[in-house]
């Protein structure tokens, strides 16, 4: 069932229920109507919830932009993590390697040291004569007398 919304004079006018205001209604011209409010505000309503979703939609892709970004570094640092390790390996080995060259060949001189014998007396005397051939040089630097040995 449609309202007829014909005025006394003849002419087709709507009231707007949120101003108040008439509006003429013509057969081909809706321009002439009051401004729909309610409209509006759903347009309104609309552009902020698109807005919204839009600022939403940009915060997602920074995230997922940033995400990759940070698994990119990560695998980046895991690879050079490897090949930090196989360096340790390595000097591990090398380590391990070279000490047991060293432990055999101490074991080779303490047995070069227990079959021979040096005579401790023999270095005394070494040391002492190394002294005086300093002081013999210093006493002709300085041309002196050399001190006699004691």
């Amino acid at each position: 069932m449609t309202k007829d919304l014909t005025w006394p004079n003849g002419r087709n006018k709507v009231a707007c229920h949120v101003c108040r205001l008439n509006s003429t209604l013509s057969r081909k011209k809706c321009e002439q109507l009051v401004t729909n409010h309610v409209a509006l505000r759903l347009l309104k309503v609309v552009e902020s919830s698109q807005a919204r979703a839009i600022e939403n939609k940009k915060k997602q892709l920074w995230c997922i932009d940033s995400c990759d970004q940070a698994l990119k570094g990560c695998h980046t640092i895991q690879s050079v993590h490897k090949v930090v390790l196989a360096w340790i390996r390595w000097l591990e080995l090398e380590i391990t390697r070279r000490d047991a060259s060293i432990i055999t060949t101490i074991a080779q001189l303490e047995c070069l040291k227990s079959t021979e014998v040096f005579d401790v007396s023999v270095e005394g005397d070494m040391q002492k004569n190394n002294y005086h051939v300093d002081e013999l040089i210093e006493s002709v630097k300085n041309l002196e007398k050399p001190k006699l040995w004691s």
